[in-house]
């Protein structure tokens, strides 16, 4: 299971605005040597791909929720976003296809880029959704499975919906949203574990990748 935020593959943060953009980067393709010489032969590849990580996509109408106005965008903004990408050769994949594309088996026609949204609000279902179904553009949510159904966040059926568009893809946040670096190692692989466990099991899809909750410092 790829873990984003994870040293193996994030070497660079950096903030823009409201988002956390992670950059992969000087990363050696995974590859089985059979000989010496094979090895002698091999030239590790340098593969950058900006990952791109929202919250919010709403208009936030309560002036006093200073948080939430921090981490929100416009869908506007959101969609004007998809296209200066896509006008600068840009077209996001799937955070699953990153193992691929830095293996060299998968190879993208545009410079790959990853468009992320933490956590399972509801407005991703009730105003980033239908941007990403009308400008057909792939989003990877990351879903604190313990909140699905909460106030605030989707449901079930919101969730699967939006898997049925084709265009996203779910990954695992933990089951609590809890700050793993401040809990024991067993209580840490409880909630990286059970979280794709119970979405695996909820909507009988594969979870292959896992977002580091809160701001982690690696």
């Amino acid at each position: 299971m790829l873990i984003l935020a994870c040293v193996i593959f994030f070497t660079l943060t950096q903030d823009i605005k409201n988002k956390r953009l992670h950059v992969i980067t000087s990363v050696q393709p995974t590859q089985t040597f059979k000989s010496s010489g094979d090895y002698k032969k091999f030239v590790p590849t340098k593969t950058t791909i900006p990952i791109i990580t929202h919250h919010y996509i709403e208009v936030v109408t309560d002036e006093r929720d200073f948080i939430r106005k921090s981490l929100a965008i416009y869908p506007s903004t959101f969609e004007n976003e998809i296209l200066i990408l896509r006008n600068n050769g840009y077209e996001p994949v799937f955070a699953k296809d990153i193992p691929e594309i830095i293996n060299g088996n998968q190879k993208p026609k545009k410079k790959p880029v990853v468009l992320t949204m933490d956590d399972g609000y509801k407005d991703f279902y009730t105003d980033a959704l239908p941007v990403i179904i009308r400008q057909k553009v792939k989003v990877t949510i990351y879903v604190v499975s313990g909140f699905i159904g909460w106030l605030n966040y989707m449901n079930k059926e919101d969730i699967q919906k939006a898997l049925d568009s084709g265009f996203v893809e779910i990954g695992a946040h933990t089951v609590h949203h809890t700050s793993l670096t401040n809990v024991s190692a067993k209580n840490a692989e409880y909630e990286i574990k059970e979280s794709k466990r119970m979405l695996e099991e909820m909507f009988n899809t594969r979870v292959l990748s896992f977002a580091y909750p809160l701001d982690v410092q690696i």
